[in-house]
């Protein structure tokens, strides 16, 4: 009987653990995809994949949605013709692309793509709960990516001022407020 049980509860706890990860929504991949049928579909040239959030942190939502979501804010950004388009993705918000208003912004990343996506972070020390921005430039011939996180610009990390001057530093901070006056 005592086997019963623990096989049964053991089961039962296999299936929880896997029903957690497929109710948890992967805005990486998810904005990867999207990106990718951007790219396939209406050929545009590159998509701009912009992320921030904070891992280890407990967010509370205004809005009952009834959805896990990541508490990572994902924007799709990208230029058709001569518009260009922004996208949020994420488990509790709406599949409306609007008129990106800062075309010249995603102009400026594309052009200095080279050096926002070799930009490099110092740090002696890591922590466990953080915030992070995070971008990514996808287009037909393959991907950059550029990953920070909130410690690397603290006033106790030694390597601070070189981190400050990373040219991924300011166009996150120029993304940040572009998406902030919502």
């Amino acid at each position: 009987m005592k086997a019963t049980l623990l096989y049964f509860l053991l089961f039962l706890s296999a299936g929880c653990a896997n029903a957690q990860k497929r109710v948890y929504m992967n805005t990486d991949s998810l904005a990867v995809a999207q990106a990718k049928q951007l790219i396939a579909d209406r050929r545009v040239e590159q998509v701009l994949i912009y992320e921030r959030g904070c891992l280890g942190c407990v967010f509370l939502q205004e809005v009952d949605c009834n959805c896990e979501d990541s508490g990572t804010d994902t924007h799709l950004i990208w230029a058709e013709g001569q518009k260009y388009y922004t996208k949020e993705l994420g488990c509790c918000v709406g599949d409306t692309v609007k008129e990106f208003s800062e075309p010249r912004l995603f102009e400026e990343i594309v052009s200095n793509n080279s050096i926002i996506f070799s930009s490099q972070f110092k740090t002696d020390y890591e922590e466990i709960h953080h915030g992070f921005n995070k971008m990514t430039l996808l287009s037909a011939n393959g991907k950059q990516e550029v990953y920070m996180e909130d410690f690397l610009f603290a006033a106790d990390n030694k390597y601070r001022k070189h981190n400050l001057k990373q040219a991924a530093k300011v166009f996150t901070e120029k993304l940040s407020k572009e998406f902030n006056k919502k």
